[in-house]
């Protein structure tokens, strides 16, 4: 799957990945890899969006991540399980570097 989508800066590129972990169908972290000169930049958040002490993401997830959209879409899918970690790759074709929203056939 990884391999059919593009990152939002660079279609050249792996899109970025985020991992929210859901407990009892509410979202209370997210792990972030982003894409760039180390595959694997990571940065855990709180479900707000604000970064956890010692994140290397200083400020809150970026304007471009569809954060509360992917929230809502976590805690449908986890909804009356214990514990479950939803994954979503974020780029292109949806969410596109020039702010324009794309379908999934374009």
């Amino acid at each position: 799957v990884e391999e059919l989508w593009t990152n939002h800066l660079d279609r050249s590129s792996t899109p970025h990945e985020f991992g929210f972990f859901v407990i009892w169908g509410r979202v209370y972290a997210a792990v972030f890899y982003q894409v760039g000169e180390s595959r694997y930049r990571t940065g855990f958040f709180y479900r707000d969006g604000s970064p956890v002490p010692s994140c290397p993401f200083q400020k809150k997830v970026p304007d471009w991540v569809p954060w509360e959209e992917m929230i809502r879409m976590a805690e449908s899918l986890g909804a009356k399980k214990d514990f479950i970690r939803i994954d979503f790759f974020v780029g292109l074709p949806k969410y596109a570097s020039d702010g324009e929203q794309r379908s999934a056939n374009n």
